[in-house]
């Protein structure tokens, strides 16, 4: 016994059948992607973004970090004017020393948020201790290779504390979290 095919093709012996009128080719639609590729598109498309823009401000912080006198010198004279009609305003005293460590909290919060976003969730400690390496880094170049800038472990505990306050606020607003919080 042979094993013939079935379908289109006749059986020997048997009268084909006539022939049908050609079939249309099936028109092509633009089916959407499923969701669950469209969200890791965009989550992929956002990884990339955070990607690059933490990169950025890492180069920005680096360059504040590394460069070879004081970033403030220009302004040195100005601040302590501002400072000095801030008080005679009647404002509270605000001396250059507390400005001073005010901005180094400021420089690492968004170090520290764009670190933490990049991160899993329960890897947000990894964030801060990179911030705070970093910021050691820094410092120490200053101290052994930059003669004009003086390193100190005071900067960097102050860089650590901004870059605890990024990855603090990372943390609370991570996607998931406002759910939580709420129920």
């Amino acid at each position: 016994m042979r094993y013939l095919p079935e379908g289109p093709f006749p059986r020997p012996g048997s009268n084909p059948q006539p022939a049908r009128a050609p079939v249309s080719a099936p028109v092509l639609q633009r089916v959407p992607a499923p969701r669950h590729e469209r969200v890791r598109t965009r989550s992929r498309v956002r990884t990339a973004v955070q990607l690059a823009s933490t990169l950025l401000f890492t180069a920005g912080v680096l360059t504040v970090l590394l460069w070879p006198t004081p970033v403030d010198r220009p302004l040195y004279v100005r601040l302590l004017r501002t400072l000095h009609r801030l008080e005679e305003l009647g404002l509270p005293a605000v001396g250059y020393a507390s400005l001073e460590a005010a901005a180094n909290v400021a420089l690492f919060v968004p170090l520290g948020f764009l670190a933490c976003r990049l991160l899993a969730p329960k890897r947000w400690w990894l964030a801060l201790l990179a911030c705070t390496m970093l910021s050691g880094a820094g410092e120490l170049a200053q101290e052994l290779y930059l003669p004009e800038r003086v390193g100190n472990a005071e900067d960097v505990l102050l860089n650590g504390a901004g870059a605890l306050a990024g990855v603090g606020m990372a943390v609370l607003l991570r996607p998931g979290r406002q759910r939580r919080l709420i129920r």
